[in-house]
């Protein structure tokens, strides 16, 4: 609405994210410039969604995979976050140093501690639910590269709550 040359803008009803800004202004402090818009997209993102990969962002940035990925690799660079596994199985979260700086450290090692539950639990649950499970329906579901998926594997054939079955490319693991 524009009233004699002013804007007026109208503020919403949630509270303002005053440590995700002082984050912000630090960095840009540090850097000397501001932000990319992209940057700032990306971090908010994974501030809400805690997990993303490079597909998941060009989406929020609206630009390619690889235009994603360069904004992505930017704020690793910066220490902001951090990539996790290889390849398309490549996904990012907020650093340690991050989640200090908004006063959550905690919260990286709830996240990291939970991912590894979680994707046991994932997995554990698929087979159940299917009957059985390969590595590429491993890859799919938690978003690993395959050495990390057959890692997985291997540690819940070795906790009992998996059995692996068959070789090779025809290896298959069923509930334990």
């Amino acid at each position: 609405m524009l009233t004699a040359g002013f804007v007026i803008v109208q503020m919403g009803t949630s509270d303002a994210d005053i440590a995700f800004l002082a984050l912000v202004m630090k960095e840009e402090d540090n850097l000397g410039k501001a932000l990319p818009i992209d940057s700032l997209i990306a971090l908010s993102t994974l501030r809400l969604y805690r997990r993303l990969n490079r597909q998941e962002l060009a989406r929020f940035i609206q630009k390619s995979e690889d235009g994603a990925g360069r904004v992505l690799e930017a704020l690793v660079e910066l220490g902001l976050i951090q990539s996790h596994g290889g390849g398309r199985a490549r996904s990012y979260t907020m650093s340690p140093r991050t989640y200090r700086i908004l006063g959550q450290p905690a919260e990286y090692t709830r996240q990291v501690g939970f991912d590894l539950l979680q994707q046991e639990q994932l997995v554990v649950n698929y087979a159940r639910q299917h009957g059985q499970i390969r590595r590429k329906d491993v890859v799919e579901l938690c978003r690993l590269s395959p050495d990390q998926a057959y890692r997985l594997l291997k540690r819940l054939v070795k906790k009992g709550r998996l059995c692996a079955r068959g070789t090779r490319k025809g290896a298959f693991y069923t509930p334990g």
